[in-house]
């Protein structure tokens, strides 16, 4: 059964966690430490990636290299990401994980061109959806998002989703979950009859016409 517990030294907030030695991390030796865990994970060798996304062994080996500090490191650009995700069948989000090791032992953190300093943490908010941060861009996202999955998705999916994700051994959880899938439901329901109520409009106005 899936467990949320986390190890306490991977808490940001927590004393522990400050009081690790930190390390710079860029978000490209995020991906080429991705890349390299999901491959062993498929068990495809680097040639047999390589060939996937025209790149050879040799480069698919210094790609995940790049993850040590004092290698030459990988730029990763959008149509790569993808390509390298759909050859390793995983969605895109999860070349963008936080390395496992976070927390244990050192704590990883990524600067911003202005100079800002980001941990894990945010780095997961930024890749994955955040409940806490609601704004109008947000609405417009879930919007578009919603949109997205009922053009090209199955429609089972978002019932798959919930077994994907959703810690089912912690009741809280459960019910936040439920509350915040049954608020989904009832915009969808409202944005449904809109959209019927304007469907009768067009037709109706379709008869009226000589």
């Amino acid at each position: 059964m899936y467990s949320h517990a986390v190890d306490k030294r991977q808490q940001p907030g927590s004393e522990d966690y400050k009081a690790l030695p930190a390390e710079d991390i860029t978000i490209d030796q995020v991906v080429a430490w991705n890349m390299r865990r999901w491959r062993r994970a498929t068990g495809m060798k680097q040639e047999e990636l390589g060939e996937l996304i025209g790149w050879s062994a040799a480069n698919i080996s210094a790609a995940e290299r790049s993850v040590e500090g004092h290698r030459d490191r990988r730029r990763f650009d959008a149509q790569t990401t993808a390509e390298i995700a759909d050859a390793l069948r995983i969605p895109l989000v999860a070349l963008y994980m936080p390395p496992e090791d976070d927390g244990i032992g050192k704590r990883y953190q990524w600067r911003t061109h202005g100079g800002g300093v980001r941990d894990m943490a945010s780095l997961m908010q930024t890749v994955m959806h955040d409940n806490k941060h609601e704004s109008e861009v947000m609405e417009e996202y879930k919007d578009r998002y919603r949109a997205s999955v009922a053009a090209y998705l199955d429609d089972e999916w978002g019932t798959e989703a919930v077994k994907w994700f959703l810690p089912m051994d912690d009741p809280e959880l459960r019910a936040e979950y439920a509350a915040m899938f049954r608020a989904r439901e009832a915009t969808n329901l409202r944005l449904a009859a809109e959209d019927k109520a304007f469907a009768d409009r067009l037709e109706g106005l379709e008869a009226d016409l000589p």
